[in-house]
């Protein structure tokens, strides 16, 4: 193998494509399967939000909710079966029969959330309704 000029610009324009294609690949592959929670909640297109998932870590059917929307009842598949969810804002989990309530904190991730109140979610509200 000869060190030639040529040889040289070949490898260093490999190298930069290799190097590009790496650094474009890895942000959309952590998006599709978080991990802690922020990745996933960036395709609501808001970082301002709570979002609730049917399943366990992340999975199912998503659903986005920011507290100017005000209190909102959950779609189906999540009312009463919330599996997971992250919060990128203060909100309150409610649950209409019997009354009870959660207060949740920007920043509050939960992975496994079914065998607690995600058992018992029928709404979520701004977090004066707690």
């Amino acid at each position: 193998m000869t060190n030639s000029p040529r040889g040289a610009k070949r490898r260093g324009i490999m190298l930069a494509a290799t190097l590009a294609t790496s650094t474009i690949a890895f942000p959309a592959t952590a998006a599709a399967n978080p991990s802690d929670g922020a990745d996933a909640t960036a395709s609501c297109g808001r970082f301002d939000v709570i979002v609730l998932y049917e399943r366990e870590y992340y999975g199912g059917q998503k659903w986005c909710w920011a507290p100017e929307e005000g209190p909102r009842n959950l779609p189906s598949a999540l009312h009463d079966h919330v599996g997971s969810f992250e919060a990128l804002n203060d909100g309150c989990f409610i649950s209409e029969s019997p009354r009870d309530s959660r207060r949740v904190f920007d920043g509050d991730v939960r992975r496994e959330y079914l065998s607690d109140f995600g058992a018992k979610i029928d709404f979520v509200a701004p977090k004066s309704a707690c």
